[in-house]
Formats: structure tokens, C-alpha cells, sequence
């Protein structure tokens, strides 16, 4: 398994002189596999802000619904330093089996470094809990 997937021959060493200047290009980035695919990431960078978008969609072979998701990023340069990290959300926090939706995370501190990222999925409940504690209690003797 790779952490890293390929960028397609962008370079991410162009300067930005305008203040103004807004550039969309793709970037290399690793996630957590298993239960959800994250494609088509890209950054943005514009006057006031620099952005991750991207594309996260719910693969769980379990068929469970996952609840609250948010994603986190840490942020690498060309050395595998880490200078970054922020969090951010998808724009649905439920995902049932096959639903698919942008996320974008906010990162102001993402400047011309930036060589990749790692995108982590978090959660408050990964589906179905198999041990529902239901097992009636003995009364008190």
C-alpha cells in the first residue's frame, strides 16, 4: 500500500507573486484505507485563504453507516517534515454505504513547502456496534 498517490507532473514549486493570484493543482496525499476512497484531492490557493478539496465516499465492506465524520490533515514538505496540520469537514457527517460527497479543509499556512499531505478520517460511531450491551443485569440479592 502506498502512502502517497501521484501528481500528474504539476509543479509545485511555481511562485505565486500576485496577492491576488488563485491557483487550483493537485496534490500528492496518503489516507486512512479500508472504509472510506478519497479522489479528485487538489489545493487552492487564493488571495485570502489556502484550501484541500477533495472527494470522500463510503466503502465499508461491512455496509455500516458512519456517523459525524470530520478529517484531519498533516501537512509534509519535500523532506518529510511535518509543517502543518488542520482539521476540516466533509460536507455530510453520515455517510451510508455508497455516499459520496466534497470535503474541503482550510490550512492558511500551506505556502510554496507543501510537497504532500496525509488525510485522516475520524469519526464519533464506525457503524454498527456488535456488542450493544443488552444482556439483562442480575438483580441485586
Amino acid at each position: 500500500m502506498s502512502l502517497l498517490q501521484n501528481v500528474d507532473g504539476i509543479d509545485h514549486n511555481a511562485t505565486f507573486t500576485s496577492p491576488y493570484f488563485y491557483s487550483t493543482h493537485s496534490v500528492r496525499f496518503g489516507y486512512d484505507e479500508g472504509i472510506f476512497e478519497i479522489t479528485n484531492v487538489s489545493i487552492h490557493h487564493g488571495s485570502n485563504e489556502t484550501k484541500i478539496i477533495g472527494m470522500i465516499e463510503n466503502k465499508d465492506p461491512d455496509r455500516n453507516t458512519i456517523e459525524n465524520v470530520s478529517l484531519a490533515i498533516q501537512a509534509y514538505d519535500k523532506n518529510n517534515h511535518l509543517i502543518s496540520v488542520a482539521e476540516g469537514h466533509p460536507q455530510m457527517s453520515t455517510f451510508r454505504l455508497g455516499d459520496k460527497t466534497a470535503f474541503q479543509i482550510l490550512d492558511n499556512d500551506l505556502k510554496l513547502d507543501l510537497d504532500h499531505i496525509f488525510i485522516q478520517i475520524l469519526a464519533a460511531k464506525w457503524g454498527t456496534d456488535t456488542d450493544d450491551d443488552t444482556t439483562p443485569e442480575k438483580p441485586p440479592s
